[in-house]
């Protein structure tokens, strides 16, 4: 049967660019039927917090195909220097990745907004977002899924895809319950400060300096701390260079009681956070670095969790995308792993075929299960390492360690953004061609 109604849970990356996917597939499709395809946002609009986000040249490839690709690069810097790590021990830097390769810093919100636009004036016959609807309870009838909203009036559709997150309403009220996320002992500091107009129109300036003379922060930096896991990643994010990002990354326990109010209350406590961060890096040998910390008055707190690895994606005409599906510790791609699920269900779907939904949703699974299962891997080897909670002369092995670890890293970064889902050998394809 023709998929003719599709629902997509989330206005963020994964379901704005899972929408923009689908809705070029059906305008190259030969149907008599269009297909309709609703987004639905439970926040009332777009959200303007959020960190930033590092786009890989896979992820940017992808963008450029969905056609939002130079839209976010109006709005976003171009990593020609790169990420560096760097010792707050030595004030020198242990190695760099990504620079010259095609990468992209930005915000969450220029990327959402960059999408959004995309679907407005590029698709709005095909794709609708509704914006502040609860979804409350969601079942299967008569081959149709039935959403009922807190709002009161339902919907129903052929297809219902849950891009919403690590809170996935479409997983925590019909595909899997009993799959909870998982406190990963760390929280993130964020903040935001902005840096000289002189420094910023100067491209060999830098807010901080590294013992060799050389500048500190050119596109990213990420320094270790003093001990106990802490990690503090700056980058800048947007064109004009004015504003720096501040992630502080720390080990942490979770609140007593009621999980929201208890992060609420630490949330709160501004002095507290600001003090924590400072002390943090205190003492070493990156120049500027106190100075440049203490420019940043306001820190906002957000706890970390992920998924399980594994889980089950699909029931029946629901299935699981992105962060929904496999939210896992941050390794700086997870925005680009989601996009490339919307990309590749999209191709799956627009198959001529005669498969069932249950089918192509199981092509789906045996495709990205094992590339999803060497992230999460990843994932978890940086949470271990790369932010462990060492100190003294176990932190200057986690040195050599993390020096070592980017340098296969970047003689090998060329290849690890090679793959595209475009280009992937679906499952029945090679029998299909061979007739």
């Amino acid at each position: 049967m023709p998929l003719t109604n599709v629902v997509i849970l989330g206005a963020g990356p994964c379901g704005l660019s899972t929408a923009i996917a689908l809705a070029k597939s059906c305008k190259t499709a030969v149907s008599s039927q269009p297909l309709r395809i609703t987004v639905i946002e439970l926040r009332p609009k777009i959200q303007t917090i959020g960190g930033t986000v590092n786009m890989t040249p896979l992820g940017m490839r992808y963008l450029d195909y969905l056609g939002a690709g130079e839209r976010l690069r109006s709005r976003s810097i171009s990593l020609d220097h790169g990420v560096d790590a760097l010792s707050l021990r030595t004030g020198k830097r242990l190695g760099n990745v990504w620079g010259g390769i095609g990468a992209r810093r930005t915000a969450r919100y220029p990327l959402v907004d960059s999408l959004l636009e995309t679907v407005t004036q590029n698709h709005q016959e095909h794709v609708e977002v509704q914006w502040g609807r609860k979804v409350t309870n969601i079942y299967e009838k008569d081959e149709q899924v039935h959403l009922e909203f807190e709002d009161h009036p339902t919907m129903h559709c052929d297809l219902l895809l849950g891009c919403d997150g690590i809170h996935s309403s479409a997983r925590r009220l019909y595909i899997e319950p009993e799959r909870q996320k998982i406190f990963t002992g760390r929280a993130v500091a964020m903040g935001w400060v902005e840096v000289d107009a002189n420094e910023a129109s100067d491209a060999t300036a830098s807010p901080i300096t590294l013992s060799t003379g050389e500048p500190g922060l050119v596109d990213t930096a990420v320094v270790n701390g003093n001990g106990n896991g802490r990690h503090l990643i700056m980058t800048y994010f947007e064109p004009s260079r004015r504003n720096v990002f501040f992630g502080h990354v720390m080990w942490t326990g979770e609140p007593e009681g009621e999980e929201r109010d208890g992060w609420k209350l630490r949330g709160d406590d501004k002095e507290a956070i600001r003090k924590e961060v400072v002390e943090s890096y205190k003492g070493g040998r990156v120049s500027g670095l106190d100075e440049f910390i203490s420019k940043c008055e306001s820190w906002d707190l957000y706890p970390i969790y992920s998924l399980p690895p594994g889980g089950r994606w699909h029931r029946g005409r629901v299935l699981l995308l992105g962060d929904a599906a496999h939210a896992m510790p941050p390794q700086g791609e997870s925005t680009g792993i989601a996009i490339e699920d919307g990309v590749l269900i999209a191709r799956i779907l627009e198959q001529p075929s005669t498969k069932s939904i249950d089918q192509m949703f199981a092509d789906y699974e045996k495709v990205r299960r094992p590339v999803i299962d060497k992230h999460y891997v990843d994932a978890e080897r940086m949470a271990k390492f790369g932010f462990s909670n060492t100190t003294g002369l176990a932190a200057i092995a986690m040195e050599w360690i993390t020096s070592a670890y980017m340098f296969v890293r970047k003689w090998n970064q060329t290849a690890d953004f090679a793959g595209d889902v475009r280009e992937l050998e679906l499952p029945g394809e090679s029998e299909k061609n061979t007739k």
